[in-house]
């Protein structure tokens, strides 16, 4: 029998592959019922390909009563684009409470909704409307995502609130304002989100620098 440490170096190394077998994505969705919500969560990671049945157990897991759990399930099915997970997505923003799932639900929703590519006028109006919310509201992380979704959907005033997160006072949110900055930067925006990166060099945070200077470095080369 597999020990933890065992099954974590299984799906340790399945996140290192560009592609899995059907035994390895089998091994993982097996993997996806451990008692270990440690394992639960790195399985949940693994099932970055579609597969018959892949969609349906990260939308299992993404109900997980391990917070952590649900926030990999719902990041991995942002990675899909069928109307199934992007309904499934809409249906657990509505119903997740806690503020990190939240975050992850919104930013899996809009990242299926803008690749699905239909009726963004009408999603972005719901998201609008949706961003009203006492729980969103509540949680600067769900406000960053909920802006950079309506970058996405075309709201371009949206920019200027999401590159205001470079100076926000949880280095974990700056982290993730970098992420979705360097995720959104087009041809129309690059020499502005650069700037901003550039300021985040200056961050006392070693982490936050780095980061930023490994996408202006990525960006510049593009």
């Amino acid at each position: 029998m597999l020990s933890e440490n065992d099954k974590l170096d299984i799906l340790y190394k399945y996140q290192e592959m560009d592609e899995l077998s059907k035994e390895q994505i089998k091994q993982a969705i097996r993997l996806t019922r451990d008692k270990s919500s440690l394992v639960r969560l790195e399985a949940a990671e693994c099932l970055f390909q579609e597969y018959p049945t892949t969609a349906r157990v990260l939308m299992w897991l993404a109900k997980d009563r391990n917070e952590l759990v649900r926030v990999s399930a719902y990041e991995t099915l942002g990675l899909y684009s069928s109307e199934a997970v992007e309904i499934f997505l809409k249906n657990a923003m509505n119903k997740e409470r806690k503020a990190l799932a939240l975050s992850y639900c919104i930013g899996a929703w809009g990242d299926v909704a803008v690749v699905r590519n239909n009726n963004l006028r009408e999603k972005l109006a719901y998201l609008k409307q949706f961003e009203k919310k006492r729980k969103v509201q509540k949680s600067d992380g769900c406000i960053l995502e909920c802006q950079t979704i309506k970058y996405l959907m075309g709201e371009k005033d949206a920019l200027e609130k999401l590159l205001k997160y470079i100076y926000h006072p949880d280095f974990h949110l700056r982290i993730c304002a970098i992420e979705d900055l360097e995720y959104i930067c087009n041809a129309d925006n690059k020499e502005k989100i650069i700037l901003y990166l550039k300021k985040a060099l200056n961050d006392p945070v070693r982490a936050v620098s780095l980061l930023a200077k490994k996408y202006i470095e990525k960006i510049q080369n593009n």
